[in-house]
């Protein structure tokens, strides 16, 4: 007989199994933000280094009067630029804002373009451009602004588009800035050092590409000789194993003239093997198949102008 299962033991099972579900759920939930913050930090990272190098690339820098992160104040709030620059006066002239990414969405970009717009309106001698990558893909709202500050500011607002290739020398420059600034080496760089050391990366990359199409062209070149050597060695090899082929049917061909004519002088069985056709003979095959051939053309024509004699001999 079974004793009764005791309740409060089953409400703490109950109770423990929901206490470890949880535990569970909060660790992958925990986990899940970790990696979320992960692809932030990088995708952020990116951004900086796009926006760092692009900057460089332009001559946005501090040497020809550019700052960076500038707010301009408006009704719909501040408007913080990438890089900006202004007059003797203080007054915001030309403005810029990069956008390294595959997709620019509305919560990031609409309300910044209506900044623009306001900007662009309060003050007619600003002017200012998106620097964007060119697979980038806009929210339609998103492109709906950028076009109508187009239309409505043309000459004063801008889109720009660049390259993949451009942007990860942006990103390249934009890293080694970084570096840079961290070590306390310099406190404004010299672009045209930095350029240079992404066009020796380039030439390095290069001279890399070149001594692997060598070596491609020179495996080429060796797999063709040695396709071609062993061709031959295949064709001699042929050729030895024909010639031994055809010398045991000569020495079989001898064993059986000797049986069938035990008597007869040497020079006599010579000449009937010379005369004798042989399997693997093809050249003495070809011969005698053209000479029946000839053979039998000439008995046909003999036999017409016999015909052609008798006709000419009868009379009507």
């Amino acid at each position: 007989m079974s004793t009764p299962e005791d309740p409060d033991k089953s409400r703490r099972a109950a109770l423990e199994r929901q206490r470890s579900a949880q535990q569970e759920e909060s660790a992958r939930r925990r986990a899940q933000q970790e990696r979320d913050r992960d692809r932030g930090r990088e995708s952020n990272e990116k951004g900086r280094h796009f926006h760092e190098g692009m900057a460089q690339m332009r001559g946005e820098t501090a040497r020809n009067g550019w700052v960076h992160e500038r707010e301009e104040r408006t009704s719909l709030g501040g408007r913080r630029h990438d890089t900006a620059r202004v007059g003797p006066d203080g007054r915001l002239r030309e403005f810029t804002e990069y956008k390294n990414r595959r997709y620019i969405g509305y919560d990031e970009a609409f309300f910044q373009l209506q900044k623009e717009r306001e900007i662009l309106e309060r003050n007619p001698d600003a002017r200012g451009r998106g620097v964007i990558r060119d697979s980038a893909r806009l929210d339609l709202h998103v492109r709906t602004a950028m076009d109508r500050l187009k239309h409505d500011f043309p000459g004063r607002f801008e889109e720009q588009r660049v390259t993949r290739e451009q942007a990860r020398k942006a990103e390249a420059i934009g890293r080694e800035l970084e570096r840079t600034w961290e070590s306390g080496q310099l406190e404004l760089h010299d672009v045209e050092r930095l350029r240079e050391q992404e066009r020796e990366r380039q030439r390095e990359r290069h001279r890399q590409l070149a001594q692997e199409r060598a070596d491609r062209v020179r495996a080429q070149k060796e797999e063709r000789e040695r396709a071609a050597r062993e061709r031959a060695e295949a064709e001699a090899a042929e050729r030895t194993r024909a010639l031994v082929q055809r010398a045991k049917e000569i020495q079989q061909r001898e064993r059986e003239l000797r049986k069938l004519m035990p008597g007869a002088p040497d020079d006599v069985r010579a000449v009937l093997l010379a005369q004798s056709r042989l399997p693997s003979d093809p050249k003495r095959s070809r011969s005698e198949a053209t000479e029946r051939t000839m053979r039998a053309g000439r008995d046909t024509q003999q036999r017409d102008r016999d015909r052609g004699r008798d006709g000419r001999g009868r009379t009507d």
